[in-house]
């Protein structure tokens, strides 16, 4: 995710920069994300859905006076981000306890912080220093122009698909569902 939201910036130079906030159990400072969130499991406990296509249709009668603006990712949408990511040392940010990352134009500098109570993010430089140059990293400006590592599609090849049992199971079950909902696995899953 990090490389992605780096990858993203790169493309994007009018953007300055990009954060993410975690809310903190019971201490929630985004309010905003919890309505909607209340609003959409209460609006999938009062629905059926049987496939994406219906999903997407509870998104959008969520909130029936200004409704969800739903953005749906197609295949080119997906990116195999993992294999440019390993270039860089993201084991320096410890993701499972911070509560905000920052990103910015600054290459390959990640900001964070652990708890709300703190004033100040903390600076990381991930990139991966070779062993001859890891004993000059007291060097202050380590930061550049982000290199072109380069981002493919994720190949259908590395996909996994289902079983035939499993897809036995869904043609099974065809019968039973809405016209919609029964299209989308035909042309989808099962063709």
């Amino acid at each position: 995710m990090p490389f992605a939201v780096a990858n993203f910036l790169q493309q994007n130079p009018h953007v300055q920069s990009f954060e993410m906030k975690y809310s903190v159990p019971g201490h929630s400072c985004i309010q905003k994300v919890d309505t909607m969130h209340s609003r959409i499991e209460h609006a999938m406990q009062v629905s059926e859905f049987y496939s994406p296509v219906s999903f997407v249709r509870i998104l959008m009668n969520a909130k029936r006076n200004q409704p969800f603006r739903v953005l749906q990712i197609k295949e080119a949408d997906f990116k195999d981000y993992q294999m440019p990511a390993k270039h860089l040392d993201y084991s320096k940010v410890p993701f499972s306890k911070v509560v905000q990352l920052k990103f910015t134009q600054v290459w390959p500098v990640v900001q964070y912080r652990l708890s709300w109570e703190e004033n100040v993010l903390k600076t990381v430089n991930v990139r991966k220093f070779a062993a001859s140059t890891r004993k000059a990293s007291h060097v202050k400006d380590t930061t550049q122009a982000m290199p072109a590592f380069p981002v493919k599609p994720v190949s259908k090849t590395n996909r996994q698909s289902l079983s035939q049992e499993k897809k036995n199971d869904i043609r099974s079950m065809l019968k039973w569902l809405p016209l919609e909902d029964r299209q989308y696995y035909e042309k989808t899953i099962l063709k």
